[in-house]
C-alpha cells in the first residue's frame, strides 16, 4: 500500500515560473496518492523563493503542502521562520501557524523615502524584524501577508506593537 522513493525529485511547470522539489525520502500511499516527504526537504522556483522543511505531506485531493514542522522560507530580501505551515502545492497561499519570525531588508531606496535622506553610496542597507505568535497568511498573488497575535516589529526607528498587522507586498520586487 505505501511506495518508498529515495531521493525524490519533482519539477512542476506553470506560465509563470517552475517549481522544484527534493527530499531523502518519499512515502507514496497508493489508495489516497498522498505523499509524505522527509529528509530535507526543498521546494524552490524559478523567482528565487526557497521553502525547507525537515517533513512535509502532500495532500493532492486538496492541492495542499502540510508540516507540523519547522518551516523556512527565503527570497533574496527576507528570511522567514515558524512552526506549522499548510499551503497550496504552487506556493502561491501559505499560512505558518505559529512562532513567526520575518527579517526583510528595505531597498536603499525605500530607506531613503523614509528617512528623507537622498540616496548615498554607501548607504548601508536596513533590515526590519517582524515577529508574531501566529498564524501569519500570505497571499502571494494578492502580495498580502497578514501577522496575527502579539505582532512585535523592529527597524531602525524603533518598535511598535500591535494584535495584528496587515502588510502589504510588491509581488514584482518583492519588497514590503
Amino acid at each position: 500500500g505505501v511506495v518508498t522513493i529515495r531521493q525524490p525529485v519533482g519539477t512542476g511547470y506553470e506560465p509563470e515560473r517552475t517549481v522544484y522539489l527534493t527530499a531523502s525520502l518519499a512515502h507514496v500511499q497508493q489508495d489516497s496518492r498522498r505523499v509524505r516527504l522527509e529528509h530535507d526537504v526543498v521546494i524552490h522556483t524559478s523567482d528565487g523563493l526557497w521553502l525547507s522543511s525537515p517533513e512535509m505531506y502532500w495532500l493532492p485531493d486538496r492541492d495542499e503542502l502540510v508540516s507540523e514542522q519547522s518551516v523556512r522560507i527565503e527570497t533574496d530580501q527576507m528570511l522567514l521562520r515558524g512552526r506549522g505551515a499548510t499551503g497550496q502545492a504552487q506556493l502561491k497561499q501559505a499560512v505558518l501557524l505559529r512562532d513567526i519570525e520575518l527579517v526583510f531588508t528595505q531597498s536603499e531606496d525605500s530607506v531613503a523615502v523614509q528617512t528623507g535622506h537622498p540616496r548615498e553610496g554607501s548607504r548601508p542597507k536596513s533590515y526590519v524584524t517582524i515577529t508574531c505568535d501566529g498564524p501569519l497568511t500570505f497571499d502571494h498573488e494578492r502580495g498580502v501577508a497578514t501577522f496575527e497575535q502579539n505582532v512585535h516589529i523592529v527597524d531602525a526607528q524603533g518598535d511598535l506593537y500591535s494584535d495584528r498587522l496587515i502588510a502589504y507586498v510588491n509581488t514584482t520586487t518583492r519588497r514590503m
